[in-house]
């Protein structure tokens, strides 16, 4: 069932607006949204509240940088409204699609374009049918993504909203609303579009989006969604924002790629992220093997559990722990080791689970949204691998909370932001002497010849 759309005319009348239509399609699976958490709404995918806290927060990144807290309340409620002031601006979604005809389920086995099964060798050699969750290969980039979608004890997320999916938004605004912030409001649109998403897990490209022509467009749309797409216009974005923006290679819709170039995108943006902090070779010993990083050492220490080959810290950490400097890439982070046991810690075993939390003035949180998007982004007729590092100097302030299972009781310490980044974690391998794991990140990415996206400079 298509979620209503409520008479033009009609809304129009009752708040005196003015109003116009943008088809926006997800180009990457979407879950979440609802009104469950981590749930696909079945009666409405999409919701304006939702949306509507997108435009919000993409409005502040681009006008309220340069605000004091008392201006950018008055700025923001004079467009959105606040508890005694009623919104300027009103959005309503109808769906363009039928969202059951748009669903990755979680038994869906990995195919091709041409809906073939996946083949992969087996330890003998043997071509075999690969195996996977919601059309996606086991231990691939969307699925180490996706995680939490499996993981869910209570597996009430049987499927996520399959890219191709559309709908229509409608922003209406009051008459009373000045052509300058109308033009406000669609610069936020535009950033949500080329930036953001829409569900859960947007910051690592879930439910991304792309504007879609229509003959029936009006001739000022056309040309908010081909600013949309413009490489100086994205790049302008970027500028006034403040942040960096990285793009891959190109992808391109062939044969012999498994998925559509906006998956393929959208697979190369979490590869990259995901080798950074997980990699054979340079986050990890081995395939497999002990992480280079410091948070597990520092974990088996606090516990005083580990196996008896992972007792003494690597060379490169002993000296260091206990340090987390991973943390400034988002939490909570939740550290879990392969062989820990189910029910109570073991000296000579993994310790159990232990988790990461902020901490700012002593209070404590449940998360800090990551500074890093990675997402497809479509730029000039062709799909990038997009990498956005959004300003992250809240990050660089934090402490952080650990909490888990010890021997004889349950362990919470915090610990300061010099356990995040400081001079003498620049010696851990994957940092690479940089100031902390983002602009390690950083350095990373440009290696694998991720450009910066930036005007190009006058030549005198």
């Amino acid at each position: 069932m298509k979620p209503p759309l409520l008479d033009k005319e009609k809304i129009e009348k009752r708040i005196e607006c003015y109003s116009e239509e943008y088809q926006i399609e997800i180009v990457t699976p979407m879950f979440g949204g609802g009104v469950t958490a981590g749930v696909v709404d079945e009666t409405m995918p999409i919701r304006a509240t939702a949306i509507r806290g997108h435009l919000r927060f993409w409005w502040r990144m681009l006008y309220g940088k340069d605000k004091q807290a008392d201006e950018l309340f008055n700025a923001e409620s004079d467009i959105w409204g606040d508890t005694k002031k009623k919104s300027k601006v009103e959005i309503l979604i109808k769906a363009v699609d039928n969202y059951k005809e748009y669903q990755r389920n979680l038994t869906d086995d990995p195919v091709n374009q041409n809906n073939e099964r996946y083949k992969k060798k087996n330890s003998k050699g043997k071509l075999v049918d690969a195996e996977g969750k919601f059309g996606f290969e086991n231990d691939s980039p969307e699925l180490y993504i996706l995680f939490s979608t499996i993981t869910n004890d209570k597996k009430i997320n049987k499927y996520l909203l399959k890219e191709g999916f559309k709908f229509i938004l409608r922003l209406s605004f009051s008459n009373s609303l000045s052509d300058d912030n109308k033009e406000v409001v669609r610069d936020a649109m535009r950033a949500w579009v080329c930036f953001g998403g829409i569900g859960s897990r947007t910051r690592k490209g879930c439910g991304a989006l792309k504007f879609v022509s229509n003959e029936n467009d009006k001739d000022f749309v056309k040309k908010i969604i081909e600013k949309s797409q413009h490489k100086k216009e994205i790049i302008d974005l970027l500028e006034r924002i403040n942040c960096q923006g990285f793009c891959g290679n190109a992808t391109v819709d062939s044969s012999k790629y498994p998925q559509p170039a906006k998956i393929c995108a959208w697979s190369r943006s979490i590869e990259i992220y995901k080798e950074f902090r997980q990699g054979a070779c340079f986050a990890r010993t081995k395939e497999y093997g002990r992480s280079h990083w410091s948070e597990a050492d520092s974990i088996r220490e606090l516990s005083n559990c580990a196996l008896p080959k992972h007792k003494d810290p690597l060379k490169e950490t002993k000296d260091l722990i206990p340090c987390f400097p991973r943390s400034i890439m988002g939490l909570p982070i939740i550290i879990h080791f392969k062989d820990s046991p189910q029910s109570s810690p073991i000296p000579n075993k993994e310790p159990m689970d232990f988790t990461i939390t902020p901490k700012y003035e002593n209070k404590n949180y449940e998360r800090m949204a990551s500074p890093i998007i990675t997402k497809p982004i479509f730029i000039e007729g062709k799909w990038y691998p997009f990498v956005l590092i959004l300003p992250y100097q809240h990050a660089l302030d934090m402490e952080i909370n650990v909490k888990g299972k010890g021997i004889e009781k349950s362990i919470e310490k915090s610990y300061g932001k010099e356990s995040i980044h400081s001079e003498k974690l620049k010696k851990l391998k994957p940092l690479k002497n940089q100031e902390n794991a983002i602009a390690a990140f950083i350095l990373y990415i440009n290696q694998k010849n991720y450009h910066l996206l930036k005007q190009k400079e006058n030549k005198k």
